[in-house]
């Protein structure tokens, strides 16, 4: 499949050649996040994997040059994080935008993330053209034990290499990571079709969860193909509330979300349970009519310093939850606040590290957890 983008740079661009100047962000001591600003500061942070497990937010919408379609012999951006040296940082978009992103390289991992472990990456719309070998995915090749919230991809996602795992948003999903209020628009292809593995959203997800999330892009049929997981194995992970555009796709299956027709996906009425209010909006001038975020709110955005290594964590699990909500060791205590702004829950946590919310009815919640060094920190929560 021809992409728009691969076709635009090719034609457009193929003779372009200029030099590619990093910049050093600013921030980056103590616990006070780098700042990414511009293109020069994004190439800083690929070029420079011993800062992989820092914390950055983005200050502004980015737009990589047109040029880089030429860089490194044509292979674009270079991912940030590999299978050697995963980005286990916290990356927050602040509701920001990163486009023409270009990446074509013969590597384990490619996507705007190569590979994570353990981090955070969260308010970030990523768009752009991204071709691998292996595992490919326009925001990350392969998630890890990580966190992604409220982001959004859009462009083309391609794999050529046997085996060859392409999704739009993600590659592999593994190792419990959690993928929330996030949506893909991106047309997926595997160019094995003996052995290749697509989704709209995620190709391969293995025990780990994936919520109110939708994807929109044509999906290429190999040996596995799912409109939004393309392989879901051992258990396969928490799937809620999930949706792909069933016509748009080319695909009519119900692993990790169900198809719907164009007409539905444009309806609120489809996603019952998800936030319009917080994180949502749904109008049909924007976004070709499909659902996109709202503007953040301060009531649910991580503050700027944190507590320990990064700007976030997991500290309620699991999330979505039942009945028992349990807590990272540091936190010392928690506030529960409806959705009326009411706080039903007020609790030190002293030797147990967990809450019984069987009086707690259904619906989402904001936890603000107070840390033993005095920092707090706010994050949504969804009981089922």
């Amino acid at each position: 499949m021809k992409t728009l983008f691969t076709l635009m740079f090719t034609v457009v661009f193929v003779f372009t050649v200029s030099a590619q100047t990093a910049e050093v962000p600013s921030g980056g001591l103590g616990r006070i996040p780098y700042s990414i600003e511009k293109w020069e500061h994004l190439l800083w942070l690929s070029q420079n994997p011993d800062k992989w497990g820092s914390n950055f937010i983005q200050t502004a919408d980015i737009t990589f040059p047109r040029d880089v379609v030429t860089w490194d012999r044509q292979k674009g951006m270079i991912p940030i994080g590999n299978t050697n040296t995963p980005f286990t940082g916290s990356y927050d978009g602040k509701g920001h935008k990163v486009t023409f992103v270009f990446i074509d390289r013969d590597v384990d991992c490619v996507g705007f993330f190569g590979k994570t472990d353990d981090a955070l990456i969260k308010n970030l719309t990523v768009q752009g053209s991204v071709r691998g070998s292996m595992l490919a995915g326009m925001l990350c090749g392969s998630l890890n034990n990580s966190v992604v919230e409220n982001c959004a991809t859009l462009g083309s996602v391609e794999c050529w290499g046997q085996r060859g795992e392409a999704g739009g948003f993600v590659g592999r999903n593994l190792k419990a990571s959690r993928i929330e209020n996030c949506f893909s628009r991106c047309d997926v292809e595997v160019v094995d079709y003996q052995e290749g593995i697509a989704g709209g959203f995620v190709a391969y997800n293995n025990n780990s969860n994936i919520a109110f999330s939708y994807s929109t892009g044509l999906v290429s049929d190999v040996w596995h193909t799912g409109g939004f997981v393309g392989l879901a194995e051992n258990s396969g992970g928490l799937f809620s509330r999930n949706f792909y555009d069933a016509a748009a796709s080319g695909q009519n299956d119900n692993v990790g979300a169900m198809p719907k027709t164009s007409a539905e996906m444009h309806d609120q009425a489809t996603y019952l349970g998800w936030d319009f209010t917080a994180v949502w909006q749904i109008d049909p001038t924007e976004n070709d009519g499909y659902p996109y975020f709202a503007p953040l709110t301060t009531s649910l955005a991580a503050p700027e310093v944190g507590s320990g290594s990064k700007l976030y964590g997991v500290y309620a699990f699991p999330n979505p939850f039942k009945e028992v909500l349990n807590f990272q060791d540091n936190v010392v205590k928690v506030l529960v606040i409806n959705a009326l702004g009411q706080t039903v829950v007020s609790m030190e946590l002293l030797g147990q590290k967990h809450l019984n919310t069987s009086n707690l009815g259904s619906g989402i919640y904001v936890l603000e957890a107070t840390f033993s060094d005095g920092s707090v920190i706010k994050q949504k929560l969804l009981k089922q």
